[in-house]
């Protein structure tokens, strides 16, 4: 009988302790996704954003979109070119070295540079089902716990959980990350009342340049039925022909004519 007790403990002890170390750090994950994400914002890029109602477009448009990293601080910059009647909204988060992100949005139609503020980041992007800051340009920030590590959607992934330091728009995030990649793979955002409220979706995920990103993002309205979705192409990493004055909340009035909204030429393939 003491013989197996022995037994049975060291049994535990070999078999539970590696799965006990195997427990992902959750600080760590966060940050890998955190970094992964920004690998793949790099440079310039063309954004199409088509909304949804159902299966019924009811409208799309066409943007430029910027991220860059500078001695003093990063900057990203999304200015819309299409269709007409939005042609030069820009929005602007710029993050100092050691500091919060300072947002700023500018509409054509009142000429006004408009700085925003916790709440209005909130707002929602020209009727679409993102906001400012699902657009995962800023971290609202929170606190995060694990969850499990789980199949989801094909993909080992790690399942945590966000409550967001303002609960004024999420009442908590649920995110599944991949555990090869730290690419998000789904995050369900719920609302206030603790329902269901949207789903964000990361496809078409890619390698270029030794840089994995997502060409597709799509976000869910679950209780609306309604959706958008973001397609990504001409993507230019590092983009060194971007000054930093593009970044200027007082540029923004210009975004359209800046060199953020040229397509990059192509690059030539070096002969053999």
């Amino acid at each position: 009988m003491k013989h197996t007790l022995v037994l049975t403990l060291i049994a535990g002890f070999l078999f539970s302790s590696p799965v006990a170390e195997a427990t992902p750090d959750i600080s760590t994950i966060v940050s890998k996704s955190k970094r992964a994400l920004e690998e793949g914002r790099r440079g310039t890029r063309k954004v199409v954003i088509t909304v949804k109602n159902g299966e019924d477009v009811t409208s799309e448009w066409i943007a430029r979109n910027a991220h860059k990293e500078f001695e003093d601080g990063k900057g990203a910059l999304l200015v819309v070119l299409a269709p007409e009647n939005l042609k030069g909204i820009a929005h602007l988060v710029w993050t100092p070295k050691g500091k919060q992100s300072k947002e700023w949005v500018y509409y054509p139609q009142t000429r006004r540079i408009r700085m925003l503020t916790s709440l209005t980041a909130y707002n929602s992007v020209q009727g679409t089902d993102f906001t400012w800051s699902d657009l995962g340009i800023s971290d609202p920030g929170g606190e995060h716990r694990f969850l499990a590590q789980e199949e989801h959607a094909g993909k080992q992934s790690y399942k945590i959980e966000t409550i967001p330091k303002e609960k004024r728009y999420y009442s908590r995030i649920v995110s599944w990350i991949s555990a090869d990649n730290f690419i998000p793979v789904q995050r369900d955002y719920y609302n206030t009342d603790g329902k269901l409220w949207k789903t964000k979706t990361f496809e078409n995920i890619v390698v270029m340049k030794n840089i994995t990103m997502p060409l597709l993002v799509c976000m869910k309205d679950v209780i609306h039925n309604r959706s958008t979705e973001v397609h990504i192409s001409d993507v230019c990493f590092d983009a060194p022909y971007i000054p930093r004055e593009a970044f200027f909340p007082l540029k923004l009035p210009e975004a359209s004519l800046s060199p953020v909204c040229a397509v990059p030429v192509p690059e030539k393939k070096q002969a053999d």
